[in-house]
């Protein structure tokens, strides 16, 4: 029996290697930090346009949720693209709704310490939005539904689990060292508002595992924290990021509450 791997993962497994070709090329041709940012980012954020599905678009910018709090800028804004409006006020300043924001990644090159808590903080401004428009309590006023008859009246909270987070680098000094630290950060947060992957891209994944599935990555129920020391970090964040896109399902906005639009008096041509 062959112990190559499958076609899908060798693919990604080369495209690891070569995403390390170039950070390690642009780290020594280009000198000024700024630059070196950007060009960490381009290359994670190109991968993830041509292997995410079609109807995630990939950018970056900020999340603007309906109370009017925006987020740090984000290097990296997965968004369901068929459905989000999108306020680009110049090239890198784009404004995405938080109800239609499934994931943001923060990126740096090398994950110390300071680096780890900066990239925290980041990831924090995002999981702090409410990401759901209609957050205001309503009422149920009772009724038959599928010949059940429900006489309940509210009011009912609306509510909602946070945009899933993630930090992505290409190099660190030791993979427990941050998952130690990473752990600590997360203690007194919600489960889904933890910041639940972190990718060294040559050292291996820190992630969340669901004790009772055995599933990896962005778990929020039953979980421990563990890391991953493995040559193929790039495919397990990727596997991990399909599973929590494909259940992180699309929400209506409250377009008037977005535009900060209140009631007004209106006018009967009868009256």
């Amino acid at each position: 029996m062959s112990d190559a791997p499958p076609p899908f993962r060798a693919l990604i497994d080369a495209v690891q290697k070569q995403m390390l070709v170039d950070f390690n090329e642009t780290t020594r041709i280009v000198t000024h930090n700024g630059e070196r940012g950007m060009a960490r980012e381009d290359v994670l954020r190109t991968f993830l346009r041509k292997y995410l599905p079609q109807r995630f678009g990939v950018s970056n910018g900020f999340v603007l949720d309906a109370n009017h709090k925006i987020s740090r800028q984000q290097d990296v804004i997965i968004y369901d693209q068929l459905a989000a409006p999108v306020l680009r006020i110049s090239e890198g300043h784009q404004l995405f709704p938080a109800e239609l924001v499934a994931a943001t990644i923060s990126v740096k090159s090398r994950l110390d310490p300071a680096d780890l808590e900066e990239a925290f903080r980041n990831c924090r401004s995002v999981s702090e939005l409410d990401r759901f428009a209609s957050n205001r309590p309503f009422t149920l006023t009772g009724g038959v539904l599928d010949g059940i008859d429900h006489p309940y009246q509210g009011p009912i909270e609306v509510s909602g689990d946070a945009i899933r987070t993630a930090i992505f680098a290409y190099d660190s000094p030791n993979l427990k060292s941050v998952a130690t630290r990473l752990a600590s950060l997360n203690r007194d947060l919600e489960p889904g508002e933890r910041v639940l992957v972190v990718c060294v891209l040559n050292k291996g994944v820190v992630a969340y595992l669901n004790r009772t599935t055995g599933l990896f990555g962005f778990q929020t129920v039953d979980t421990d924290l563990i890391y991953v020391e493995s040559s193929d970090a790039l495919a397990k964040f990727y596997g991990a990021l399909l599973d929590t896109l494909y259940g992180r399902l699309p929400l209506a906005i409250d377009v008037a509450r977005y535009l900060g639009q209140s009631p007004e008096p209106v006018n009967f041509l009868d009256q």
